[in-house]
């Protein structure tokens, strides 16, 4: 015969099991979602970090197309007149607005030119804000002319201080070697926004031979990590 003082302790014991399972159950939740909100570039996932590198190669395909469809339609990042200037000019950042002419149809960033949207690198890609510059001020070894001058200047689009996991992945993504499972050095890089004019101040790949004839890599310069992609090759 069981009596119900007996089925009471069951009872306590089987509620107190599941309470302590709950408790197990709650803590582990816990600690995944700190670990997932931290926010040191180390402990991004690597899932994370993949989406990373395809929203940036996604966002700078899309704006390469959107150059060479206002190139067909006559605009040219040479042209002597600001309203036939390919230009950057938008309305998140002053440091591109030389184009003061009324025509709206050779901006990357307007309705009427390539109708383009101006966003930043991801969240957490960049340990600065903003990191996405559009540059006139270098050229890349062996894409268009070489000649360490202001003719053979390409038109860029960087990603300035990304993430070291984040450069190492994009590497991996348009096939340029990471030596030794670490993004090569080039110590080159120099940041201007293009305002209609090119200039020189470095050759990229002169230093890292991993980025010699490509279109799009990233470099480590002097411990920050920046990802180009060449619009305009001269």
């Amino acid at each position: 015969m069981i009596h119900k003082s007996d089925n009471r302790r069951s009872e306590s014991g089987n509620v107190l099991f599941y309470i302590l399972i709950a408790i197990a159950l709650l803590a582990s939740l816990s600690y995944a979602v700190s670990q997932s909100s931290r926010g040191g570039g180390s402990q991004i996932s690597q899932e994370r970090i993949n989406l990373m590198a395809t929203e940036m190669l996604d966002y700078t395909d899309l704006i390469s197309k959107s150059v060479v469809q206002l190139k067909l339609r006559g605009c040219d990042s040479e042209s002597a007149a600001d309203s036939n200037k390919i230009s950057f000019r938008n309305t998140a950042s002053a440091a591109y607005n030389h184009a003061t002419a009324s025509d709206t149809d050779c901006r990357i960033f307007d309705f009427n030119g390539g109708g383009m949207t101006f966003r930043d690198a991801p969240d957490n890609a960049s340990n600065i804000s903003p990191s996405i510059l559009f540059d006139a001020n270098m050229e890349v070894e062996n894409i268009g002319n070489t000649c360490a001058g202001v003719s053979c200047s390409d038109l860029l689009i960087v990603f300035r201080d990304i993430q070291e996991n984040l450069c190492i992945r994009l590497n991996e993504m348009v096939n340029v070697t990471n030596p030794a499972g670490v993004p090569p050095v080039d110590t080159s890089f120099n940041f201007v926004p293009f305002v209609g004019l090119y200039t020189y101040n470095g050759t990229l790949g002169d230093e890292a031979a991993q980025l010699d004839g490509k279109k799009a890599g990233c470099a480590n310069d002097g411990g920050t990590y920046h990802f180009y992609k060449v619009l305009i090759a001269r």
